[in-house]
């Protein structure tokens, strides 16, 4: 499991530091799992795979306890939607996401028509 873990860390493109921020650890508690040093917890590895993705996918617990299948869970688009509206309405009122989605809420029609019609033509340009 430790190098499950390690490559976890790895794949993520976050620092054992931040790692260890975002499942709220210490560092070197991290560094003692994947050196095997110390065992992880199933409390650990719940969180690590609620709260880390890899390339936007969520981790796969049954791979990292058994080492078979995929190391992440393929979602829909719609459950990446939800889950990005989920972590943008955790974030603080003042970041850019925020107040994007904010905006968003409050469009009508109109605007939403206004906007496909910028998105299309940025494709276009492209």
């Amino acid at each position: 499991m430790n190098d499950r873990i390690k490559e976890i860390i790895e794949k993520s493109g976050l620092k054992k530091v931040e790692f260890a921020e975002k499942i709220k650890v210490h560092q070197s508690h991290i560094t003692k799992v994947i050196s095997g040093e110390r065992k992880p917890s199933d409390r650990l590895i719940d969180d690590i795979c609620e709260k880390i993705k890899i390339n936007g996918e969520l981790i796969n617990k049954d791979w990292i306890y058994t080492g078979k299948g995929n190391p992440t869970i393929k979602r829909t688009r719609k459950q990446k939607i939800g889950a990005f509206a989920n972590e943008v309405m955790d974030l603080p009122d003042e970041n850019i996401k925020k107040r994007l989605i904010e905006a968003l809420v409050k469009l009508d029609e109109n605007d939403w028509n206004t906007i496909a019609k910028i998105a299309d033509s940025l494709k276009e340009g492209s």
